[in-house]
């Protein structure tokens, strides 16, 4: 891709939609971890994919005054919770993570599992590995080779 053109990712065919709070997959389910649920949608010519995204309820905004009425969900400050909102991911947070992913395109089970400290024979590193290999035939088939260029170096820089 030229240096010469300009490329704005906040433009990309990406959309973000907001599910709501749901339990984390990740944390100690005693603990009830909570986190905010995203779906991530691409519509190209190539057609329509979508996923889910997710972030910790530790970068939601603080609401104050009288839309704090309004807002269900919280988040703790110090030791106290306060009314807060959940704050929507940029198209270039989405896509950072997606591309961090798509890597094992680039990779054998093996190597993958290597670089990313899984146990290759693990099931559910086999099945986490398909994932990613999905998400990176969807970015090849969604974008051309210079839009995922162009991608790649601003959230090389993240």
């Amino acid at each position: 891709m030229s240096d010469t053109i300009e490329f704005n990712i906040e433009a990309l065919p990406v959309k973000i939609d907001y599910v709501g709070e749901v339990p984390s997959k990740w944390g100690d389910i005693e603990k009830q971890n909570l986190v905010d649920q995203w779906r991530v949608s691409i519509n190209t010519k190539a057609g329509f994919w979508s996923t889910d995204y997710f972030t910790g309820t530790g970068l939601r905004r603080e609401v104050k005054g009288s839309r704090a009425m309004h807002v269900k969900t919280y988040k703790t400050v110090g030791n106290k919770w306060v009314t807060a909102e959940p704050v929507k991911p940029t198209i270039a947070d989405v896509l950072y993570s997606l591309f961090n992913d798509a890597q094992a395109a680039d990779l054998n089970f093996h190597d993958w599992c290597d670089t990313f400290g899984m146990s290759d024979d693990s099931i559910k590193a086999l099945n986490t590995y398909k994932q990613c290999l999905e998400i990176g035939t969807m970015l090849r088939k969604h974008f051309s080779p210079d839009q995922r260029e162009a991608i790649q170096s601003i959230i090389s820089d993240m």
